[in-house]
């Protein structure tokens, strides 16, 4: 963003930051942000964050709760149905977004 060789960003909120991620994703950037920090959502089960990172766009959405930690709560990040990859919120054309990713 302003510079010419800028690719990527690491944007960690995505609660204060979603549209910033938004536009840097329209623009064409590929956008880092987190799911989760420290052990805050973890053990309140929030998934606040996590949802506005989903819908964010960002490409890449960092946790370190792929699994649950049950002795706090239930909280991991996960896509649907188990999925590994989905389309883009943001990016891909709205017709595409009930699509499989295999």
């Amino acid at each position: 963003e302003g510079h010419p060789a800028a690719a990527w960003f690491k944007i960690n909120d995505p609660v204060l930051q979603f549209d910033r991620i938004q536009s840097l994703v329209r623009q064409g950037f590929i956008v880092r942000t987190r799911a989760d920090a420290d052990t805050v959502q973890a053990r309140i089960d929030d998934r606040s964050q996590l949802t506005k990172a989903l819908l964010s766009g960002a490409q890449f959405i960092s946790t370190d709760y792929p699994a649950p930690r049950t002795e706090w709560s239930s909280y991991a990040v996960r896509f649907k149905g188990g999925a590994v990859a989905r389309p883009n919120p943001v990016s891909a054309k709205n017709q595409d977004l009930d699509l499989d990713v295999e």
